[in-house]
């Protein structure tokens, strides 16, 4: 009988999981992709990040705060005590606050504003501000000038507060308080250059951060930019990104080319200056304890990680696969990024699973044999019939002219293909050898 192939190349490859239409067949991208990193050039081994220290017991905490002068480290231990550390390039830690009882500090971790010269941080337990020189000043409560806000930024040297949490000119969860600029004062100033704006249109403000185009506003309801405006007055405008609101308070990072968030549908998002993107991957998301899910943002490699902290996934700007190191903070020190995280069994390990193909016949098909330039993987094919479950084949290693055999028949397979992860893993396409052995769907006499 005729023998036909089906090539899985380096395009669909190199695009990691499937952005949408997981289940369907025929449609491009892998069901699994574990531990290679999709690329311009195609999947390659990940960069296993070093360990600035493990991920503990609090998640989301620990947390670190990374700004363009500051780095402090927020740590969370079995007594519910939270510790504020100042980090430096050799990996050193150094004290500067202990503040006792913050149970509440897990759902709404602190945030930090750096204007370089001075920092403040802010959150539930309170508000930490000062500089390395003169020291920092801690107050459990709102400061003369400043709220207390669970999420806050520097926008061009005035201080951004969101989700107001103390008594301030009536604002509340679903406000947005700025500073004057320069200075950390927030009180409200004839000329508008302090104020305040109601940005109900994004629900409770769950975080603001500065973008090239104004302050970006992502809350439970939506997306908004803030953009800011001179005239009449000193003031910003409001204009609606997205209806798709932020799915926690921890599922975004960037800067202020990009962001990318998970939203509140299990979908991920991207923003920058052409606006809110989706990139989909609602299957893998919607596989993850939502509420615990953190993005985080690696600026020097441009990447994003984003855990549950049982599961973690890497999403690069061609596409998204899945690690075996469980990422939680990221912190680039001394032109290295080191990363807060635990290693998983399958750390060493790689393998990816195609999605479902029939070969476009809905008949009977026989799978005869698996082809892909990687030395020494191992081979295994899912078939399923109609209204059956997949079942899997045997483990085939590959031959030394990288091929296996196996001569599965049914309707619909998947092809698995793993082995312990090396440098030299850079596979560029996935070649199948089949058969039709069920006719009735051909129409006219099949050439054998």
């Amino acid at each position: 009988m005729r023998e036909s192939e089906y090539i899985i190349d380096n395009e669909v490859l190199k695009s990691g999981l499937k952005a949408h239409r997981v289940s369907i067949e025929n449609s491009p991208g892998l069901e699994e992709l574990m531990n290679l990193r999709c690329t311009s050039g195609g999947l390659s081994p990940v960069r296993k990040l070093p360990i600035f220290s493990d991920l503990g017991d609090h998640w989301p905490a620990p947390k670190i705060l990374s700004g363009p002068s500051h780095k402090i480290f927020v740590d969370i231990d079995s007594s519910d005590t939270a510790r504020f550390y100042t980090m430096r390039d050799d990996l050193s830690l150094t004290l500067i606050q202990s503040v006792s009882s913050i149970t509440p500090l897990m759902q709404h971790l602190p945030e930090m504003a750096d204007f370089e010269e001075f920092i403040v941080v802010i959150g539930d337990f309170g508000i930490l501000h000062g500089t390395p020189t003169t020291g920092y000043t801690y107050s459990s409560d709102a400061l003369d000038t400043i709220p207390l806000a669970r999420t806050c930024c520097n926008f061009r040297g005035q201080l951004i507060l969101g989700d107001i949490t103390t008594d301030w000119y009536g604002c509340g969860e679903s406000f947005v308080v700025w500073s004057r600029i320069g200075e950390v004062d927030c009180t409200p100033a004839p000329n508008n250059e302090a104020g305040f704006m109601p940005v109900k249109d994004a629900g409770k403000v769950l975080k603001v951060r500065p973008s090239t185009s104004g302050v970006l506003v992502f809350g439970d309801a939506g997306v908004l930019l803030l953009p800011p405006v001179s005239s009449p007055a000193p003031t910003f405008g409001k204009r609606k990104l997205s209806d798709v609101g932020l799915m926690t308070r921890e599922a975004i990072d960037g800067n202020e080319l990009e962001y990318v968030f998970v939203g509140v549908d299990k979908k991920i998002y991207k923003v920058n200056s052409e606006g809110v993107q989706s990139l989909g991957y609602y299957s893998y998301i919607n596989e993850l304890e939502c509420p615990d899910i953190k993005v985080r943002f690696d600026a020097l490699e441009r990447e994003y990680y984003i855990s549950d902290g049982d599961r973690c996934f890497l999403l690069t700007q061609y596409g998204l696969s899945e690690l075996g190191q469980i990422v939680g903070e990221l912190v680039s020190l001394g032109g290295i990024t080191y990363g807060v995280l635990d290693e998983t069994e399958d750390a060493d390990d790689w393998w990816m699973l195609s999605g479902p193909v029939d070969f476009y016949q809905r008949g009977m098909k026989t799978l005869m044999m698996a082809e892909s330039d990687v030395d020494g993987a191992y081979v295994s094919v899912h078939v399923k019939n109609k209204g059956g479950e997949y079942v899997s084949s045997p483990v085939v290693q590959m031959n030394p002219w990288n091929t296996t055999t196996h001569m599965v028949t049914g309707q619909v397979f998947k092809v698995m293909i793993e082995g312990t992860l090396t440098p030299d893993i850079l596979p560029s396409y996935i070649k199948l050898r089949w058969k039709m052995v069920d006719f009735r769907s051909i129409r006219g006499r099949y050439v054998q």
